[in-house]
């Protein structure tokens, strides 16, 4: 059986997504869709789907019946899902389930390790793109005994960054401290996770303009 696990897909289900979740046997959603019309475009690509609530998946998702967690069986595979790490029950971490995997999303970031015959799994984000992490998603494939897990991440040249006005500042105050250091744009971009353009952009507002501060250079950016 092969299993899409996806999380966070905030708003976003993308084709790029789709296309790997009609090569699985099932989808299973670590929370945070946000917005019932792409649950109900997951739900119509036809493929049995599982769903846990997260902390952004507002009234719709109860009057769904989407619950906060979940505990099913899969080809003799016990699958539990939260959508944050922080609710896995403490001794399900420390001594796993046995024969099953754990998975939750929250923190946008990919993760895997095992504890026992247990493999616990993040996903990582699949929606919007999140200041400097990747879009991400992997695929289960489990058998008799044997789980193997390949993650999934898209290149992320293919996706416009979206960053918040808080992150947006934490960065560009970055960014200048690297400037005055000499790094060049590309080594910039490369440090930050950020695309060239937008390290290029930064860097000639604050040398374009002497005695810049940091907002002044997110007011010219529009932010």
């Amino acid at each position: 059986m092969r299993i899409a696990v996806i999380s966070d897909t905030h708003n976003l289900l993308r084709e790029e997504v789709k296309e790997y979740i009609m090569d699985c046997d099932v989808i299973l959603h670590a929370g945070d869709i946000c917005r019932p019309d792409v649950y109900g475009q997951i739900a119509a690509l036809g493929k049995p789907f599982y769903a846990v609530r997260g902390n952004n998946d507002g009234k719709w998702a109860v009057e769904k019946g989407i619950l906060d967690c979940l505990d099913i069986e899969l080809e003799g595979w016990r699958i539990f899902m939260v959508h944050d790490r922080r609710d896995i029950p403490k001794d399900m971490l420390e001594k796993g389930i046995g024969q099953g995997i754990v998975v939750f999303g929250h923190s946008h970031k990919y993760e895997t390790f095992s504890v026992g015959e247990t493999l616990f799994l993040n996903p990582g984000s699949c929606g919007p793109v999140r200041f400097r992490l990747p879009v991400t998603m992997a695929i289960v494939e489990i058998g008799a005994g044997d789980a193997h897990v390949t993650p999934i991440t898209f290149a992320e040249q293919n996706f416009r960054c979206e960053i918040s006005p808080g992150e947006m500042k934490t960065l560009v105050t970055a960014v200048v401290k690297d400037i005055k250091k000499n790094k060049s744009a590309a080594q910039i971009a490369k440090k930050h996770r950020i695309s060239l353009e937008l390290s290029e952009q930064i860097c000639r507002l604050y040398l374009t303009h002497p005695g810049v501060t940091v907002d002044g250079i997110l007011g010219k950016m529009g932010m």
